[in-house]
């Protein structure tokens, strides 16, 4: 992995619960980590056979071993938000993460 191709700045967020005014349990994101990333689109697929997988984009960033980033999480870059489907480490060598997302439309 090149430094210069990672010069994207993401946040990756984990999803937290907390109570509203009303003490109504509300779901809001909490940033694990900001990061550098270079972010690539994907196409859009589906599996059949009762299970579903989309993929629209596919996130690098560098390992991070202090961290655990799974399905479920987020990245935000500018006010743009990817859902992320599953984490892959491509050469198993422990240097680099390819986030597969889902972004999010409005």
């Amino acid at each position: 992995m090149q430094a210069g191709s990672l010069k994207r700045p993401i946040e990756i967020q984990v999803p937290s619960t907390t109570k509203d005014e009303f003490g109504q349990p509300t779901q809001t994101w909490t940033t694990l980590l900001q990061t550098w990333a270079d972010i690539h689109t994907k196409e859009v697929y589906a599996l059949g056979a009762g299970f579903n997988s989309q993929v629209s984009h596919k996130i690098t960033i560098r390992f991070q071993p202090a961290v655990t980033i799974t399905a479920g999480m987020q990245v935000v870059y500018l006010s743009r938000i990817f859902i992320i489907q599953a984490v892959s480490d491509p050469t198993e060598e422990r240097r680099e993460l390819d986030l597969l997302c889902l972004e999010q439309t409005k």
